[in-house]
């Protein structure tokens, strides 16, 4: 059995990275990018369990376990820590791990309480999927409420599963201040719900036949969703001039509306290969704000 620390930070490095060289994982060190050299396993661990959002090991867990690593790297005897603290660190380590909590994970009773019980009342939407709902939860930060909405699937039919855990881990890893952000979820038992923020000037939709909304405007709404879509994703032919509303057509720009009009009718294309990127559409339309603004000063 071997009892010095320095032989126990070889071992426990390659517990983390796999059966790598000791040089090797000390340049992993040196270079501060040993959190990205885990063991892929353990990085991906919990992702079978569905009812656990967050993946990988807890935050605090590995920091505490990179500690004990990096204070058996120093250079004199003294300052390294004895094998009993080791031990000792490791088993706090191990204690985070196992009370590793999931943030978002809401009890469906605390989402009852906020949506009254799923009532009609409270509905605000729905679709194939299931119902959404708007209610109020306790908000800690200031002792008041805050307004959520909760969108609950239907799951009598057994379908939506996995795009309710794969619109979870979307909203759970971005975050961008043109997609709505994620409060909280439930998946106990046969309950699947999406508690989302709520956005008090509804959807788009019912803005679309408002005249007062500008040609402009309505340019900053595309680039607005577009750069949403492009953060999510990483990343004149037909008849274009007769869906033009009426009370802003005679306000546009003709090279505006047409940039706008070209990049929309590529994204019409058959081929999904040959459609534009997230990033190329949120370019164009960009362009055609340019042309609008000009237009304008």
């Amino acid at each position: 059995m071997y009892t010095d620390p320095e032989y126990a930070k070889t071992v426990m490095l390659q517990i983390l990275c796999g059966a790598t060289s000791g040089t090797q994982l000390k340049n992993y060190l040196d270079e501060g990018i040993i959190k990205e050299k885990v063991l892929p396993s353990i990085k991906e661990e919990n992702i079978e369990n569905s009812s656990f959002l967050n993946k990988g090991p807890n935050e605090d867990s590995l920091d505490i376990f990179l500690k004990v690593v990096y204070q058996c790297l120093e250079e004199k005897l003294n300052q390294r820590p004895s094998m009993e603290t080791v031990v000792k660190k490791l088993k706090k380590a191990l204690s985070f791990q196992e009370n590793h909590k999931d943030p978002f994970r809401m009890p469906i009773e605390d989402i009852k309480l906020a949506t009254k019980n799923f009532c009609k009342e409270n509905v605000i939407g729905g679709g194939g999927f299931g119902r959404v709902y708007k209610g109020e939860v306790a908000h800690g930060l200031d002792n008041g409420n805050r307004i959520i909405v909760a969108k609950r699937l239907d799951t009598r039919g057994g379908q939506g599963e996995k795009q309710f855990y794969d619109e979870l881990q979307i909203l759970y890893e971005f975050k961008h201040e043109n997609v709505i952000g994620l409060v909280g979820y439930s998946n106990e038992k046969h309950e699947r719900v999406i508690v989302y923020e709520y956005a008090p000037r509804g959807s788009l939709e019912k803005y679309l036949n408002d005249d007062k909304l500008s040609w402009k405007i309505r340019l900053q709404i595309c680039i607005d969703v577009t750069s949403g879509l492009a953060f999510l994703h990483g990343g004149v032919q037909g008849k274009e001039d007769e869906l033009v509303f009426e009370a802003i057509k005679e306000h546009i720009v003709p090279e505006s509306l047409t940039t706008f009009q070209t990049i929309a009718y590529k994204c019409l294309h058959e081929d999904r290969e040959k459609r534009p990127t997230s990033k190329e559409i949120l370019e164009q339309v960009q362009v055609a704000l340019v042309f609008q603004e000009i237009y304008e000063v």
